[in-house]
Formats: structure tokens, C-alpha cells, sequence
């Protein structure tokens, strides 16, 4: 639809206006990321939206008393460009942005006399229902606006061996800030609360299944493969794309029955890129293996089909030297490293995703100042490699799930903006 309307010649006018707005709120929320936000207190006069989740999502060591909003849009969806571009939101006292409330939420930086209204996701009511005696929202959080994530368990064994990843904070942070009262949810609650959400919000389209390690490799997938048997006949009735993360198997066949009993796609995260890295920064992936990792990413691209087989790195991190000094770290330096890691996947047949360091005082590096405008620059260039290495289907929306779905980094922002510039090119 879009390419037939860029026939007219005004409409390319609007669309190249439009096409430049979608990418400045693309440099906003590389902003936020990045940096962080504050807020007035008065925004609690607004509206409903689903609160800031501290655990795994917080951004700096300080908390906040004001109640926040777990997203914002930036960038609504409109007639010339049907994407969105929305933000999480991590708090950071000494941000240059803030969150404010005047006849509609305000984004705010003085510094740069920048004003824009915006709008928090529509929230849910999860905190008002509950699956045997806890609230649905410890069980089942809403991401963006179209996915329901699950936390199986927030333990993983590397803990007890001292391996675990040295920039991981789920322990540390579901002990400070626990929501439920388990580190492991039993399998049949997380069943009732993934029925229960789809039940209250229409909006939701993907599951995603995350965990640290359970017992064993192998025993992590038997639980992956128990819930996706459980929830079935949903998945079927709502056509839900159903994604994993996970670590890999010992026995690689236990990838098939992961497709046979519903998964879709499945994120094996090498978390560092650079071989000698990996080692001193995962030391427990590193047991298994850097090079069976890669293995085993092959042979699901094999066995979930193309651009289903995904591996994340840490933005921030490609880049440090052996001793994990972030004192000395280079953005230009990380770019070139993380545009290293996006062609090896690549090459592999491997959709590479990529998240962004944050550190909230319960990891193994510490603080780390990224820089915003390098940020932006590598996630334009990623968009670019990735859009046109053809691993994503060209029936696809984004990269993964969907343009209002992964709000915490700018993977499909800047998928979305080569497609964009491509169709505005044709």
C-alpha cells in the first residue's frame, strides 16, 4: 500500500518528512537507552500504565519514589509510516531527560529546549488478578505492547558453580526486588497465567520463555518443552508465535521436539562475540562451548527454518579488554567490534539480535557511560546489514516479534528504517 501511494510525487514530499521525524525519535530513545530518565512526581496525575519493573530492567543504583511507565511511544504509527517507535524506560536522577505531567505526558530536556507529548502502553490489570494466590503480574509481564514474557527461573546454576555470566543480574535482583515468592515458577501456574493474560489482553500476539539454567541444560528444555505442550491449544486458538531463550541442549535433538511441541524461534545468546572475551566474560557458557554454541545455532536454523535462529550480544561489552576495564572504553571502538559480531552471525545464517549494557549495582563489570549518538549510529548500520543479508523473510514485519515489541534497544527501529529508506529509494 504504502509503495503504490509513493507513486504521487507529493507523497514522497510526506513520506521523506515523516521518514526524517521516525528517525530523529529513533535518536531519542538511543538517548534513553543510553542515559537513562528522570521524572516530576505529578505524572502519577495521569492516567494508568503499567509501573516500572526494577528487576533486570532498572538503569542506575538509585530507586525512584514516583511510580513510571515500563514504556512510552515516541513515535506512533501513522498512514505515511505504519511503525512505531516506542521506549522502555530506565530510571537515572541525573538524566537530562524527564517524564512530566501537564494536560498529557510530556518527554522534557531544558538543556536542549526539547518538548514532545507522548503516551505510556495501554496498561493491564494483571496486578489485580491472581493464579494461586499471586498477582498474574509476577507470573506473566506485558513487553511493548503485543508480547507476554515469562521469567521460568530467575536461578541459574551458574551461581553455585561462581560461573555465572559476570554481567548478569537476575539472582541478585530477584532477591532485592522479589515479585514472586519462588526462584522457579511451578510449570502449571505459569500455564494458568499465560491462559489468564490472553484472556484480558487482546493486544497480545507472541510468548516469550526465558530462564537462567534449571539442573541441567537438558532439563532447562524438558521444562521449555512442558509449557509449550500446556499451552497448545491457546497457541493455536490465538495464533501466537511462541519463542524460547535459552541455553542449548547437551543433546541437540531436543531441539526438534522443541518444534514439535510449538516453538517457533529460539535465541541461543553468545552474549560476546570475540572468542577470548567470551571466555572471561561467560565462563559458564564457556564449559559448554563457544564453538558447540554455534553449532547448535546451525542446526536449529535447520530445524525452526529461516531467520528463526537468533543470538544476542551485549552492546557495550564486544569491546572491553581481558580485565573488563570500563574505564578506558572507546564507543567508536565498540561499533566496530559489534558491527564484527552482526557479520559473523550473518555469515552463519544466524539473525543477530543485540541488547544494551545496563548496570544497576548487582554485576560483576559495574558502571559503564554509553554514548548515545554511537549507539544510534551502530543500530542505523545494523538495520542496514541485517535488512539486506535477506535472513529475515521479506514477509516480516521486523526482526523479531514485532515494531512495538522490543522497547529496551533499537533492533527493529533500525530494521525497520533500512526497509523504509529502501522502499523510499525504489
Amino acid at each position: 500500500m504504502v509503495k503504490n501511494m509513493l507513486a504521487t510525487e507529493e507523497y514522497k514530499i510526506e513520506f521523506r518528512k515523516e521518514l526524517k521525524k521516525f528517525e530523529y525519535f529513533m535518536q531519542i530513545k538511543a538517548d534513553l537507552i543510553a542515559k537513562g530518565i528522570s521524572v516530576k512526581n505529578r505524572i502519577a496525575e495521569g492516567s494508568a500504565f503499567n509501573t516500572k519493573q526494577i528487576h533486570l530492567y532498572q538503569h542506575h543504583v538509585a530507586t525512584h519514589s514516583s511510580p513510571i511507565p515500563e514504556d512510552i511511544i515516541l513515535y506512533p504509527e501513522n498512514e505515511v509510516i505504519p511503525k512505531t517507535v516506542i521506549s522502555k524506560l530506565r530510571f537515572n536522577p541525573d538524566s537530562e531527560w524527564y517524564l512530566d505531567y501537564e494536560k498529557g505526558y510530556k518527554l522534557r530536556n531544558d538543556k536542549k529546549r526539547e518538548e514532545y507529548s507522548v503516551t505510556p502502553t495501554s496498561p493491564t490489570n494483571f496486578d489485580n488478578q491472581f493464579i494461586q494466590n499471586s498477582p498474574l503480574s509476577s507470573i506473566v509481564q506485558k513487553l511493548g505492547i503485543d508480547v507476554a514474557g515469562v521469567i521460568i527461573s530467575n536461578y541459574c546454576f551458574y551461581f553455585k558453580t561462581k560461573k555465572e555470566c559476570r554481567f548478569c543480574e537476575i539472582y541478585q535482583t530477584h532477591k532485592s526486588h522479589k515479585t514472586f515468592t519462588k526462584a522457579t515458577k511451578p510449570t502449571k501456574e505459569i500455564i494458568d497465567g499465560l491462559e489468564l493474560a490472553f484472556q484480558l489482553d487482546s493486544n497480545l500476539k507472541y510468548i516469550l520463555l526465558n530462564s537462567g539454567n534449571i539442573i541441567s541444560y537438558d532439563q532447562t528444555v524438558l521444562e521449555f518443552i512442558k509449557i509449550a505442550q500446556g499451552i497448545k491449544e491457546l497457541k493455536e486458538n490465538r495464533n501466537i508465535d511462541l519463542i524460547g531463550i535459552l541455553m542449548p541442549p547437551e543433546n541437540f535433538s531436543l531441539m526438534d521436539e522443541m518444534k514439535q511441541a510449538g516453538f517457533d524461534k529460539v535465541y541461543f545468546d553468545i552474549e560476546v562475540f570475540d572468542p577470548s572475551l567470551f571466555q572471561i566474560i561467560a565462563p559458564g557458557k564457556a564449559e559448554y562451548g563457544y564453538k558447540r554454541m554455534l553449532s547448535a545455532l546451525e542446526y536449529a536454523r535447520e530445524i525452526f527454518g529461516k531467520g528463526s535462529s537468533y543470538s544476542s550480544f551485549i552492546y557495550g561489552l564486544q569491546s572491553l579488554p581481558m580485565d573488563l576495564n570500563t574505564s578506558t572504553w572507546d564507543p567508536q571502538i565498540e561499533n566496530q567490534k559489534a558491527l564484527e559480531a552482526v557479520d559473523g552471525l550473518l555469515d552463519r545464517g544466524i539473525v543477530p539480535l543485540y541488547c544494551v549494557y545496563h548496570y544497576s549495582g548487582h554485576n560483576q563489570i559495574g558502571p559503564l557511560i554509553l554514548d548515545a549518538e554511537a549507539l544510534f549510529e551502530f543500530s542505523v548500520q545494523y538495520g542496514e546489514k541485517v535488512y539486506t543479508s535477506g535472513v529475515i523473510p521479506r514477509s516480516r514485519d521486523s526482526v523479531v516479534y514485532s515494531s512495538t515489541s522490543v522497547t529496551n534497544t533499537l533492533l527493529n527501529d533500525g530494521y525497520n528504517l533500512a526497509k523504509l529508506k529502501n522502499l523510499c529509494l525504489a
